[in-house]
């Protein structure tokens, strides 16, 4: 997204719920190595977490524990400065987890952090389908096109799909959009693909607040 409080996480937990729903098997990696959420979030409170796994300590199976609805979560720590900035070796140790595990997945979920940092970028360039979820809000059309400039000029991803969190109505998230892919096209010669919008609900922070999903 570029910018944080979009709805990111919010997105990813509750699209994992759903595809649980059509009987998907989900894993969500909480790609927010420093600061996680998903597990607070959907009221979890796992033993170890990815710290574990990226140090060699834990298998990745070990790791995962088991969300709402039997949604899978690859947890991220919490307060751990030096998982903000992942060096090539610890790259490598999660991708080769990765590799070796066993357990059947349909669907993994990467919720990346805010900003444009290089863990972001590794996570985006990792994954097959790219979702950039923004808002009506100005700076967060604004960091969402930081976050597309950046993936397209320096790692040349070029496929986007765009998805408009919190808008008042149809027209209000097809208008962020023509904004966004407007100055995408002019700029960067980049072609966004319009997924639709998420209506603004006060029971959605409701249901933060509760640490409940908000499709419960």
């Amino acid at each position: 997204s570029g910018k944080g409080g979009v709805g990111k996480t919010n997105v990813v937990a509750n699209l994992a719920i759903a595809l649980r729903k059509m009987g998907k098997e989900v894993l969500i990696l909480d790609a927010d190595l420093g600061l996680s959420n998903v597990d607070i979030l959907l009221h979890l409170a796992p033993r170890y977490n990815i710290q574990h796994v990226i140090r060699g300590e834990k298998r990745l199976k070990d790791v995962i524990v088991e969300g709402p609805h039997g949604v899978k979560v690859l947890p991220a720590s919490s307060g751990v400065q030096e998982l903000t900035h992942l060096d090539a070796f610890q790259r490598m140790r999660l991708l080769e987890e990765f590799e070796a595990y066993e357990e059947d997945i349909d669907v993994l979920l990467i919720d990346t952090s805010a900003g444009i940092s290089e863990n972001v970028a590794f996570f985006c360039v990792a994954s097959r389908e790219i979702v950039i979820v923004t808002s009506p809000e100005p700076t967060a059309l604004t960091d969402a096109y930081a976050l597309i400039k950046v993936l397209f000029t320096r790692y040349q991803e070029k496929e986007f799909h765009v998805l408009v969190n919190s808008a008042r109505n149809p027209e209000d998230a097809k208008d962020v959009f023509r904004k966004l892919a407007t100055a995408a096209d002019r700029f960067l010669s980049v072609s966004l693909d319009y997924l639709g919008y998420l209506p603004y609900d006060k029971s959605v922070h409701e249901a933060v607040r509760a640490q409940r999903p908000f499709l419960d």
